[in-house]
């Protein structure tokens, strides 16, 4: 079911297309880095005991990660509202 939100104004193709290119990128990375976690847990049978492989990737992963965030420019960082959506932003928990 569609919703219409009052004051909601499209934003332009060129921005869409930013936006869709910037969260594939995202995407791309973090499916890495699973990878890169994933092969750090599997232990084949001449694994040595420890948990020296997992922590290395779990660090390779996370520096990817990073190394990624440093070159991501100002604009990839632009809250929603900037670009005409409405997000509901958390409120504190009353209970």
């Amino acid at each position: 079911m569609a919703r219409q939100i009052v004051g909601f104004q499209a934003a332009p193709v060129t921005v869409l297309e930013e936006r869709l290119q910037h969260l594939e990128t995202r995407v791309g990375l973090l499916a890495e880095a699973l990878r890169m976690l994933a092969r750090g847990l599997e232990g084949g049978p001449l694994a040595e005991p420890g948990e020296s492989r997992a922590s290395e990737a779990a660090r390779q992963a996370h520096e990817l990660l990073l190394s990624h965030e440093a070159h991501v420019p100002a604009e990839a960082h632009v809250p929603a509202e900037a670009h005409g959506s409405e997000q509901a932003e958390p409120g504190p928990n009353p209970g």
